[in-house]
């Protein structure tokens, strides 16, 4: 009698188990739906569109690895700026880059400070994350005051 209850049991926890794996997952992909990007014009749109094509294409689905990391960033810097040459050939900008493991402790702070012109000179941010990796890029662009 008690291999059947203990069997139960067992049987009973794993269901349970897996009950809770699957509504995590659920609130995890309502949350993503939830999170769309609200854009202010089509500029920050391709823009951001240009930082997840680069973060999908260079790391995508690989796990987080200290020793690939100089790679990526080179390719991710590289890769937006080539990009953004091509949209905007005639801003200058700077591109700020960050990757970091992904983990329940996860903390990262960064900082930026400018002095521009607002009217012309414009900053984006956007997020990218995989199940083992965190990344954020900044773009800047900043306009000559002796620029048309």
């Amino acid at each position: 009698m008690t291999d059947t209850s203990t069997t139960s049991s067992v049987a009973k926890r794993q269901i349970e188990s897996k009950n809770a794996q699957l509504l995590r997952q659920l609130i995890e992909k309502k949350n993503k739906k939830l999170k769309k990007k609200v854009y202010s014009n089509a500029e920050e749109q391709e823009i951001d569109l240009i930082i997840q094509k680069s973060f999908d294409s260079i790391i995508g689905k690989t796990p987080y690895s200290p020793f690939k990391m100089s790679d990526w960033m080179s390719k991710m810097i590289q890769t937006i700026s080539d990009n953004l040459v091509k949209l905007n050939g005639s801003k200058k900008f700077l591109v700020h880059c960050t990757i970091s493991a992904k983990t329940d402790n996860l903390a990262i702070c960064t900082a930026n400070m400018c002095s521009w012109d607002t009217t012309k000179d414009t900053a984006y941010y956007s997020e990218w994350m995989s199940k083992t990796i965190f990344g954020a890029v900044q773009v800047f662009f900043i306009t000559h005051r002796f620029s048309k």
